[in-house]
């Protein structure tokens, strides 16, 4: 286990040992935990039990396991003639985006939030990231050039920044910036 993953359980299992009762919220996490629990001193211990904190726990542990041993998220292979061949691949990713969305995400546990953030690689804004990312990278190009990238050029990666800066404008004049994000770009581009 991850170190996150055991001090997860081990600030779970004291608080199970101690619990009295608590709120309603400590009390959902703690179900999620017992289960969880029970599952690793015998994973088929519940395979007759059906319910929404059984599937979840199995659904979690599974994507756990996936990253483990593949080194990386599950992937979603939309509609192609890979899905067949990657559907358990593809239902473990599309299960991660379903626990993203905000209605879900405010229904869940912190045992749950916690657990999901165990997961190597987890991420609750995956796209947010990977823009910040693509600033940043921007930002570090424009120091250390003193200009911005061109389209034009013969380095890849620099074909590439010009490129994701281009549809970064495209969108600020369309309106489809997140205010946020049109500051941050506006501010980027203005250096």
């Amino acid at each position: 286990m991850s170190g996150q993953l055991d001090r997860l359980f081990a600030e779970y299992s004291l608080l199970d040992s101690s619990e009295r009762g608590g709120d309603e919220g400590v009390r959902r996490s703690l179900r999620y935990f017992r289960v969880e629990r029970c599952l690793i001193d015998d994973p088929h211990a519940l395979d007759r039990v059906s319910d929404r904190t059984t599937a979840w726990v199995r659904m979690v542990r599974t994507v756990h396991g996936f990253t483990v041993h593949h080194g990386r998220l599950p992937k979603s292979y939309g509609r192609s003639r890979q899905v067949r061949e990657k559907a358990e691949e593809s239902r473990l990713a599309e299960w991660l985006r379903y626990q993203r969305r905000p209605g879900v995400q405010a229904r869940l546990s912190d045992y749950q939030v916690r657990r999901l953030e165990c997961v190597e690689g987890y991420s609750w804004d995956p796209a947010g990231e990977r823009w910040d990312d693509h600033l940043f990278t921007y930002l570090a190009f424009v120091k250390a050039h003193e200009r911005k990238p061109r389209y034009r050029s013969d380095d890849r990666e620099e074909q590439r920044l010009a490129g994701w800066a281009a549809k970064q404008r495209h969108l600020l004049k369309r309106g489809l910036l997140s205010h946020a994000k049109a500051m941050e770009f506006q501010r980027a581009i203005s250096l």
